[in-house]
């Protein structure tokens, strides 16, 4: 997932930086730089979450992570609402912490958080990724 995005970006100039459980070789990862997860958060100026889901990576970004990134961070979330601590990414919204947020999922689904959804900069859809005409046609 994370090298379709970076693939996705190339064409727009935008440098990639990822992280990884283990680093990918320059040719796994089509060449993005990897690096410690602290550098990815304060240095990243949109952050996407492409983990999946479990013990490990149930609120990967939290308050404390949150802290740690530009004010200007723009954070998307495709892979699981719970990867990253969806009451801190409100607040940090509110306060003006972070930019924007796109998500697609939401930690409890179906339920969406009512202080999110009064975010003027929150933009939200349905988790719909696989609904494309190349995706269905493969099914």
């Amino acid at each position: 997932m994370g090298r379709a995005i970076e693939r996705r970006c190339r064409p727009f100039g935008l440098k990639t930086i990822h992280k990884n459980r283990n680093p990918l070789s320059a040719v796994e990862a089509e060449a993005p730089e990897y690096v410690p997860f602290d550098e990815l958060l304060s240095k990243s100026d949109f952050i996407s979450a492409s983990e999946p889901l479990n013990a490990k990576t149930k609120h990967l970004v939290g308050t404390v992570e949150i802290a740690k990134m530009k004010p200007s961070v723009v954070i998307i979330n495709t892979a699981r609402g719970a990867v990253k601590d969806e009451a801190a990414k409100t607040d940090a919204l509110e306060e003006g912490h972070i930019t924007t947020v796109g998500l697609d999922v939401f930690e409890g689904e179906p339920k969406i958080n009512v202080k999110l959804l009064k975010q003027e900069l929150a933009f939200m859809v349905s988790h719909i990724g696989t609904h494309t005409v190349e995706t269905l046609a493969k099914m």
